[in-house]
């Protein structure tokens, strides 16, 4: 037995040595957090930098965040040719509301801005899904200590690489000429491969370990509340998801994730006036067929032109039905 136990500490000694350096270096950041309100503040996504810096100008009119489901399916120049109004998309894989506030602080809002269009996803508010990529930095930061101990105890269980965070800031990322010209848009022409494959649902990155109502459902509500008092218009989205992957997922823990998120953040968002809530989840367009997607959850370069239509038909028939402000859209003309 002796025998055994010295093969098994042997065994799991190059992992803990592997361990150990993320380990210590992420316990003394989060111990500097507890009083550096800066390090709280960072943004930590190069993308987000990158896209601020090259596309947003004093005359961006409509910024378009969030996940990569706003990336990937909402297109400034639809935007721009059925309203009229410049826009720019600077959503990044898997950002989420605090990191896209951390930036807002940081750079100020263009003197036109007047719509804020954010994609949100269930990942979000998930303690659960703590895949490398899904929960951020400055989400991290913002949970107290102990809600931060919970969430790393489920890290443990892949020690050797899920400890790391980015805590330092990198530079900017550089846009290729490709985004550059689609002003941030990164579409794609695949088709959806049907049928699905069977696969384990708690696979899913997003859906594994579902708890919505902890840590970060707090964070998130903070950082929704942050972006409200900006004065911006915002539409926050819950974005489709191919008809396929919803049969596949009907009456499953699954749908009912979706539809909670949904339940949670209708009543969140209704506290600010100027907040709207668009559920294209729970209320699919039938426009939006599986032949206008590439993935379970993720629309094609026709399927984002559709939606985006969508999208923006529904904000402008919003703003002119409610009169909505765009005090400083309005502000800025004046001012030239």
């Amino acid at each position: 037995m002796r025998l055994l136990s010295l093969k098994v500490l042997a065994l799991l000694a190059p992992f803990a040595v592997l361990a150990l350096p993320p380990f210590v270096q992420t316990v003394a950041v989060m111990v500097r957090a507890e009083r550096s309100v800066a390090l709280r503040d960072g943004v930590f996504d190069s993308q987000l930098e990158g896209k601020w810096r090259s596309l947003l100008s004093d005359e961006t009119e409509i910024i378009v965040a969030g996940d990569s489901r706003a990336e990937r399916q909402v297109i400034p120049s639809v935007i721009e040719a059925r309203s009229g109004w410049r826009a720019a998309n600077i959503a990044t894989a898997a950002q989420d509301l605090v990191t896209l506030g951390n930036a807002m602080k940081r750079h100020g809002i263009p003197a036109a801005g007047r719509v804020l269009i954010i994609s949100v996803s269930s990942f979000q508010i998930n303690d659960g899904a703590i895949d490398a990529g899904y929960l951020s930095t400055a989400c991290l930061l913002n949970m107290t200590t102990w809600e931060r101990a919970r969430v790393y105890a489920d890290r443990l269980g892949s020690p050797w690489s899920a400890l790391a965070f980015p805590f330092a800031e990198s530079s900017p990322a550089a846009l290729s000429p490709e985004r550059l010209r689609e002003r941030g848009f990164a579409g794609s022409d695949r088709q959806l491969e049907l049928p699905l494959p069977k696969v384990l649902l708690n696979l899913h990155p997003w859906y594994r370990n579902v708890s919505q109502r902890g840590a970060r459902w707090r964070v998130l509500q903070e950082a929704l509340g942050q972006l409200a008092a900006t004065g911006l218009r915002i539409y926050i989205f819950q974005p489709p998801a191919s008809p396929a992957w919803r049969a596949y997922t009907a009456g499953t823990f699954v749908d009912a994730a979706e539809r909670e998120f949904a339940r949670m953040l209708g009543p969140a968002i209704s506290q600010y006036s100027n907040v709207s809530f668009l559920d294209f989840y729970s209320e699919p367009d039938p426009r939006l067929g599986n032949e206008k997607f590439y993935d379970i959850q993720h629309l094609n370069r026709g399927g984002a032109e559709v939606f985006t239509q969508i999208l923006i038909d529904g904000i402008r028939r919003d703003i002119e039905a409610h009169g909505v402000a765009v005090r400083r859209a309005e502000q800025h003309r004046e001012a030239r």
